[in-house]
């Protein structure tokens, strides 16, 4: 499934954006994935182009879920002790899950 997703300038993720829409329409969300996601610190790993995303590789983004669902707190870059990690893959305009 293709989700369009927000660029910044430089052609990454404009994580900032994401984060907003998703707190902005969180209590639309049905309610297994908001369970799913409720306390957890979760890390995206992005692979561009030819590159897959890997555990170990690819741009990464990590935040924070609070138990309403919420995304509380968020960083560009890796997480030390993530509880659930995402790969995914830049195709453009549009995120592959």
């Amino acid at each position: 499934m293709a989700t369009p997703v927000a660029a910044a300038d430089d052609g990454l993720v404009d994580l900032e954006a994401v984060v907003d829409e998703y707190n902005d329409n969180v209590a639309q969300a049905p309610g297994i994935v908001q369970s799913m996601a409720s306390e957890e610190v979760i890390e995206l790993r992005v692979g561009e182009g030819e590159t897959p995303p890997a555990s170990d590789g690819g741009e990464g983004h990590w935040m924070e879920v609070d138990a309403d669902g919420v995304i509380s707190d968020f960083e560009t870059g890796t997480h030390d002790d993530p509880t659930l990690r995402v790969l995914i893959q830049n195709q453009g305009e549009y995120l592959t899950l």
